[in-house]
């Protein structure tokens, strides 16, 4: 039935327009064209991007673990005292920190840890290559 009007009428912009029916079906097939899903990233896109990521937050845990251990020093230097006269002190003011800080060391000890094995494997890669 709609084969044989030749003009279609679209509301556009609060009126309606007369569009020839044959251009109608033509941008409707340019829009199916835009439409089509195409995969922009791969597998292996995601894979390497994925990496890379791992290795920024590698490479912030070392510095974080570093950093933390020097702190760790120079708080348990300072609450012990001279010739570590302090020691009750030390352990009274400790003991709220040790735990939290012990849970923390290790997880940021992991991830540096893992992180150091990656990035020795991919140098040896690199270097047979």
């Amino acid at each position: 039935m709609l084969s044989y009007f030749k003009m279609v009428y679209i509301a556009s912009t609060g009126r309606f327009q007369a569009t020839d029916r044959l251009e109608l079906q033509k941008s409707a097939e340019q829009v199916d064209v835009y439409m089509e899903v195409k995969p922009t990233l791969t597998t292996r896109d995601v894979s390497l991007q994925v990496h890379r990521g791992f290795r920024i937050i590698g490479l912030f845990s070392q510095g974080f673990l570093s950093g933390y251990m020097v702190w760790n020093i120079i708080v348990v230097y300072a609450l012990s005292g001279n010739d570590f006269s302090e020691l009750p002190n030390l352990l009274q003011q400790y003991s709220m920190l040790v735990y939290p800080g012990q849970c923390l060391l290790y997880m940021l000890l992991a991830i540096s840890t893992v992180s150091a094995f990656d990035r020795t494997e991919s140098s040896r890669k690199l270097r047979l290559a």
